[in-house]
């Protein structure tokens, strides 16, 4: 919403839109308010709040040489699917000598 509000695209919106909209300002998280909020404006009412995750099998991670204690950095995943994923003969993926037509997961099963 701040780009959005910096370029004179929006109208602030009212407080009273929090309560006609069953979603009271005392129960709304506070970090999704101040994402809505510029120079003191509220500029929209948030009523939906995507949370995003990754789940990670730390003692996979360790299987495939990679360090459990170090979180995966943006653009990784490639990566880290390769590190993953072995032939019938533990062979990763990223190395010489891999064979595709073998290839399956560290633990053995798909």
């Amino acid at each position: 919403m701040p780009q959005y509000a910096k370029a004179d695209t929006l109208l602030p919106a009212a407080e009273e839109m929090f309560d006609m909209a069953s979603c009271p300002r005392r129960t709304s998280c506070r970090q999704l308010l101040e994402a809505v909020t510029v120079d003191g404006h509220m500029w929209t009412v948030p009523f939906d709040n995507y949370g995003v995750g990754v789940y990670l099998n730390l003692s996979l991670l360790g299987e495939g040489r990679l360090d459990p204690a170090q979180p995966p950095r943006p653009g990784a995943v490639a990566g880290i699917c390769d590190a993953l994923t072995w032939d019938n003969e533990r062979q990763a993926s990223r190395r010489d000598g891999f064979d595709a037509q073998n290839r399956r997961p560290p633990g053995g099963g798909w």
